[in-house]
């Protein structure tokens, strides 16, 4: 086609949509809803899951874990020993690296500031092939001891940008350390907020086999794939696990890219997500579809005229191909600007702990995503009226041309489709919708109303021996206990439900437990805390003066006591948590409520309380009940906690009930995001039918004037039109339903966890959904139906 010809054309579309601002207005906003949120999903797929990571040869990065098939986790922490093995044993890799996250205390003017922070070992930025954009890495040996590199965020906001910050010293962790580096502003490994990476210190305890702390990745010699590298270190730690009788006995060991190691946890709802917003996007597609075939069925004349005069299909057909590209182009520039136009309002909707942070922006990516699929979608969805029309079409003009077969029965089938992909999509967040009010109703064991928590570290600030941290925890319960409106207070090392926990294995006195020892978590607890938490003590006592020196002594929840000593009294037997042949006996007193622990979704585990003056921690939580929920009541809790000792960092102060609802807010965002999307689906579908329906009045108008005229009542003409759409309608459901049931046996199946408390196959859902659409359905056929019984019947029969 010639510059002239298609210029032609152009002008020629442009007159046609200038000429129906309705029809294109209607046609823009399709494009900006439906195009707008799915450029919105891509861009977070594609900042999360498919960047490159900003490495060398990010390719040949792998994450290196050991596995364990009886606890179904292949993302275990790698214990130093089996570390040393593997890389004894290692022919595949070019380097190979381990570290530690974890967070150190930093001085910033009369507070202390509580920064996240990475011990790496001295091969960790030659792994990544990183190297700083000021000064240099860790050097091997004693030498690189007491020195740090610091993110480029630290050093523009905490440096102030200085180019000669090496060398300077910097107070973290509780020493002085000398700045060696400062990063790149592109590195945010192992996590986005990373500031500060010292050299690791191996500490005695870290040698023992069974102790697993550190995340181990490596890098692929030239031409290596990465499943070689995993079948050999299984076979390594299989010879592991025979040599050592110290070695966990189902633990084996994986290999897998650094990028799945990152995004794997997150990839499962990102797909999911965007398979959701993919129906959106066919739905809205199906409207598309539906309007410019019936403008292009009005259109039967002009194209005769045209066939007539000497165009020949192609012609006709590429004309109709440059108006549907113009519109395509149109609708996917809406549709950017309109992503760009939410894009803060879906950051805010993305859950926290994103590997690559919750931030959507506008970029090339979005905008030539936009572009690509609304062109290809604007001209596919042109050319293919244009070839039912070429192909079917009467040429001729006629009474007949807005009601041709084939044109009809396609929109049906759209409508049919519309319906049933509405369906899939409202079932899937009809039932993640109930999963999370199950699961944001469950107990978690212990009142959280006004309960006030937050964090201390009390190692970085100089509290690190057994005398002074039982100094610190009495002073810290007399000043908290003078503070007005405080009920109650105390303090534990780990808090609940957030996420994490530490556990150890449970040997049990007297008791041989077949295969291997179950696992119990642990916590060191001040006294009061049970009271505090709202935590029933059903059996013995809580801890107190008695229990600061031996024998040493545990509270256990009740499911422990349930399960060793079922029928027996639990109170003075003893238990170990943790390597046997080296863990002290800790004798039961008390027996409490079960609390979830580890996660709302995660079930009660067994679970043991320390007193925290037998065995005290570089860090607590303290936790405090007061009588109000106000900010005056956190300023005074963080006053007593400091009037303490300013050094301490007080950090993540938060009310349980935000923490529950932090947990809560991955779920949240994918039920939001899933129950947004079949809303709009929901708006579509009923545009769909009322289109239809419309479509189908104007298209009967002589009929029904007949009917009328031969003595049908107005009643009898609603019902007509309601049973046109019923029909479709109980079509469309009739294909959704084993499609939504199939849906939602592959969503349980994929992505574990989703549900929770609810079968995929719940028949209150679907039986739900199926009312709920009807009723919109039905909503959308009333307008046309009364429309088409206030229909006169000469007029209709003088206009035809």
């Amino acid at each position: 086609m010639s510059r002239i010809a298609l210029a032609a054309d152009l002008r020629d579309a442009a007159r046609r949509l200038r000429s129906s601002p309705g029809f294109t207005a209607t046609i823009l906003l399709i494009f900006a809803v439906g195009l707008g949120t799915t450029t919105a999903v891509f861009a977070i797929v594609h900042a999360q899951l498919l960047r490159p990571l900003p490495f060398a040869h990010p390719d040949r990065l792998v994450s290196l874990s050991e596995t364990s098939p009886s606890e179904h986790n292949d993302r275990y922490e790698v214990s130093l020993p089996n570390l040393e093995d593997w890389r004894a044993a290692d022919r595949d890799f070019e380097a190979m690296a381990y570290y530690v996250e974890d967070e150190v205390t930093v001085p910033s003017g009369d507070r202390a500031l509580r920064l996240p922070s990475a011990e790496v070992s001295a091969e960790f930025f030659r792994t990544l092939g990183v190297a700083p954009e000021i000064g240099s890495a860790f050097r091997g040996g004693a030498g690189a001891s007491g020195t740090v590199v610091v993110s480029h965020r630290f050093w523009r906001d905490r440096l102030a940008g200085r180019t000669d910050v090496v060398g300077r010293d910097l107070h973290a962790g509780g020493e002085s350390r000398t700045i060696v580096g400062v990063m790149p502003a592109s590195f945010d490994f192992p996590s986005e907020n990373t500031d500060l990476w010292t050299p690791l210190v191996v500490e005695p305890w870290m040698r023992n086999r069974s102790v697993h702390v550190f995340r181990a990745i490596a890098r692929l010699k030239e031409g290596v794939a990465a499943t070689r590298a995993n079948a050999h270190l299984s076979r390594v730690a299989a010879q592991v696990r025979q040599r050592d009788r110290g070695a966990d006995p189902d633990h084996g060991a994986a290999v897998r890219s650094l990028r799945e190691a990152i995004v794997g946890p997150v990839r499962s709802g990102l797909w999911a997500l965007a398979g959701a917003v993919l129906l959106v996007w066919l739905i809205a597609c199906a409207d598309l579809a539906s309007m410019l075939l019936t403008r292009a069925a009005r259109r039967k004349r002009e194209i005769a005229i045209r066939r007539a005069l000497g165009a020949s299909r192609w012609r006709l057909a590429a004309a109709m191909a440059t108006e549907g590209t113009l519109i395509g182009g149109l609708g996917g520039t809406a549709a950017y600007f309109a992503f760009v136009w939410s894009a803060r309002a879906v950051s805010s909707l993305l859950p926290p702990g994103l590997p690559h942070g919750p931030v959507v922006s506008g970029g090339p990516a979005a905008l030539s995503f936009s572009l690509a699929v609304g062109l290809a979608s604007g001209v596919v969805l042109a050319i293919a009226p244009a070839i039912l029309l070429l192909r079917h079409g009467r040429l001729l003009p006629g009474r007949d041309a807005d009601t041709a077969r084939p044109e009809r029965s396609l929109v049906d089938v759209l409508v049919i489709t519309q319906t049933a992909l509405c369906m899939v999509l409202m079932t899937g967040a009809a039932l993640l919708g109930r999963s999370f009010l199950r699961l944001a109703s469950v107990d978690p064991g212990f009142r959280e109303e006004r309960l006030l928590t937050m964090k201390l570290d009390l190692g970085d600030a100089g509290w690190r021996t057994r005398s002074e941290l039982r100094a610190f925890a009495s002073e810290l319960e007399r000043r908290t206990g003078t503070v007005p409106g405080i009920v109650s207070a105390s303090a534990t090392s780990r808090l609940p439900v957030s996420g994490g926990d530490s556990q150890g294995d449970l040997t049990v006195e007297g008791r041989s437990v077949s295969g291997a020892p179950p696992p119990a978590s642990f916590r060191r607890i001040l006294p009061g805390y049970f009271r505090t938490m709202g935590i029933p003590i059903v059996r013995g006592r809580d801890f107190d003066g008695r229990d600061a020196g031996t024998p040493m002594v545990a509270i256990v929840n009740a499911s422990l006591a349930a399960r060793c000593w079922p029928g027996m009294d639990p109170l003075g037997r003893r238990i170990k948590v943790g390597p046997a042949e080296r863990e002290p006996w800790l004798t039961v007193v008390g027996v409490v409520g079960d609390v979830l622990n580890g996660g709302l979704a995660d079930g009660v585990r067994l679970a043991t309380y320390e007193p925290f003056t037998q065995r005290p921690t570089e860090t607590l939580s303290l936790v405090a009940r007061v009588d109000r929920g106000s900010e005056a009541s956190v300023a005074a809790v963080v006053r007593a906690v400091r009037a303490v000792d300013p050094r301490i960092a007080v950090y993540d102060v938060a009310w349980m009930k935000e923490r529950i609802r932090q947990v809560l807010a991955p779920r949240r965002t994918y039920t939001v995001a899933t129950g947004f999307f079949a809303g709009a689906t929901l708006l579509l579908a009923a545009l769909g039918l009322f289109g239809l329906l419309s479509s189908a009045v104007n298209a009967r108008t002589r009929e029904i004037g007949v009917r009328v005229a031969v003595g049908a009542r107005a009643a009898d003409i609603r019902g007509l039109v309601l049973r046109w759409g019923g029909r479709r309608l109980a079509a469309g459901i009739a294909v959704g339903a084993p499609a939504s049931a199939a849906a939602a046996e592959v969503l349980a199946r994929r992505v574990p966890g989703s549900l929770f408390g609810i079968s995929p196959s719940d028949g209150a859902t679907f039986a739900s959904v199926t009312g709920l659409l009807a009723l919109v359905g039905l909503a959308a056929a009333l307008v046309p139906a009364r429309r088409a019984a206030r229909i006169d019947p000469m007029e209709a029969l003088r206009t035809e």
